[in-house]
């Protein structure tokens, strides 16, 4: 089960509805793992939604696909520029790679539906690095949230009086 709460005292959180409606309008997450050594490894990748669990691709041999497979992860998503204008939230999770089938395949067709107007095309990159890319082998890793934080600066702008204190 989910836990969804307000990132701190000082923020307004965003209801269930609203997070899984904000994380859908993003394009990027930034996705974290803890390394052999303890430091953490972040990396903005591209994701998509699918019945409450975030899903990602990578190449095989990417340091976040090897990390992945670890089992813990962090999400982070946010937008806005201006203090009223921001909010975001972090999802901590469960990741696992997935098997290649029904699954990995609709991933792939929301990906493209979400992302293929933003991909590369042959004559965006250098011929090098086009052959080295056609060489990597997808993965497809599955985020399950356990628990979600969140915060809407936007709401406290319309607010005229303090909110109760909540723990």
């Amino acid at each position: 089960m989910v836990t969804f709460r307000r990132s701190n005292r000082q923020y307004e959180a965003m209801d269930e509805a609203e997070v899984w409606a904000f994380i859908s309008s993003l394009t990027k997450m930034i996705v974290t793992f803890s390394m052999p050594d303890g430091y953490p490894h972040a990396t903005p990748v591209w994701f998509v939604l699918r019945e409450g669990k975030i899903y990602f691709r990578s190449q095989m041999n990417k340091t976040k696909s090897r990390l992945a497979g670890n089992g813990k992860v962090c999400c982070v998503f946010e937008d806005g520029e201006k203090y009223t204008e921001q909010r975001g939230c972090i999802v901590w999770g469960e990741c696992k790679p997935l098997e290649p089938g029904p699954i990995t395949a609709n991933v792939e067709a929301l990906l493209g539906q979400k992302y293929g107007g933003l991909r590369w095309g042959a004559g965006d990159m250098p011929s090098w690095w086009i052959s080295d890319r056609t060489k990597d082998t997808r993965v497809y890793f599955e985020i399950t949230p356990a628990k979600v934080s969140s915060w809407d600066n936007r709401k406290l702008s319309a607010m005229s009086e303090r909110p109760s204190r909540r723990p």
